[in-house]
């Protein structure tokens, strides 16, 4: 119950069933599940601690904020850490593999359960934990900011050329394609989180 739980909230999270300052509390949220609150209220300390939620006395948990300067410092470590990740996954020739069904799940999942495959093969488990949290503001990123069916389309054939680069064993192409594809999205996230401040003129 507990890791139900806690997956069904972050999934929520992540689908941005609940925008950014939203303030959920746990009484409210365990009538929804139709759970106790122990397991609510584990799963919102573990979400805070991911940084998906914030924790504020008396009132509740608020969903963190999606600012531009967050969105970008996640980009940057990405690029960092990925190029990493993908350049020991191609000196093994280790390529992630498409699941039973993925060609059914929605782009942004496409996207990041390629990702997790590739932590998975070319990380230790501190690097797959940390790419896994990125991997969470993204997709939020991506749900919130929604990129152009002409990017999803890029995004997802990035993923061939980078699994053949892979099995190429090239890894100074692997770790260029690895940065050439995350800088794809990020630019395109910045692109549409500028024109949303614009819209609320919070932006020049």
């Amino acid at each position: 119950m507990r890791q139900q739980t806690l997956a069904e909230i972050r999934h929520r999270l992540i689908r941005g069933q609940w925008p950014p300052n939203t303030v959920l509390q746990e009484q409210p949220l365990a009538d929804e599940l139709q759970v106790s609150k122990t397991p609510v209220r584990e799963a919102l300390q573990t979400l805070s601690v991911q940084n998906l939620l914030k924790p504020e006395p008396r009132v509740g948990y608020r969903v963190s904020d999606l600012a531009l300067e967050d969105l970008a410092e996640v980009f940057e470590l990405r690029i960092l850490l990925e190029s990493e990740i993908v350049g020991a996954a191609t000196s093994r020739g280790s390529a992630p593999t498409a699941g039973e069904n993925e060609s059914a799940l929605a782009a942004w999942e496409q996207e990041t359960s390629f990702h997790e495959k590739l932590a998975r093969l070319g990380g230790g488990s501190r690097m797959q934990r940390t790419v896994a949290e990125l991997l969470q503001e993204s997709a939020r990123g991506m749900h919130y900011y929604h990129l152009p069916d002409r990017v999803l389309v890029e995004v997802l054939h990035d993923h061939d050329a980078l699994v053949q680069a892979i099995c190429a064993r090239d890894v100074i192409l692997a770790r260029s394609l690895m940065t050439i594809h995350l800088t794809r999205i990020r630019e395109s996230l910045m692109a549409s989180l500028r024109q949303t401040l614009r819209d609320k003129n919070l932006l020049a």
